[in-house]
């Protein structure tokens, strides 16, 4: 349970590296459809997180780490789309 800003904080960074390094590893495997394979990731990982922590957590703490595990998902895994749309 987050008890002070800065463990929210190292939370928040910690789930957005956490993130950002499953979107571009799932971009990676993907590499037919980057995007699509680090959305599916994410809606994934935002699914168990939800149920997770659906009562561990306060529902505003687990809004703000949902969010920021999907947009570091989803910006690293328009890393690959988008070097493969400038590579053609």
């Amino acid at each position: 349970v987050p008890t002070s800003a800065g463990f929210v904080a190292l939370m928040l960074a910690w789930t957005l590296v956490d993130g950002a390094f499953a979107g571009y590893v799932a971009a990676r495997i993907g590499r037919r459809a980057p995007l699509p394979s680090a959305l599916l990731v994410a809606l994934t990982w935002m699914g168990l997180m939800i149920h997770s922590g659906w009562h561990a957590v306060p529902p505003w703490f687990l809004a703000m780490n949902v969010t920021v595990m999907a947009a570091g998902t989803i910006a690293a895994g328009a890393i690959p789309a988008l070097r493969s749309a400038r590579a053609s």
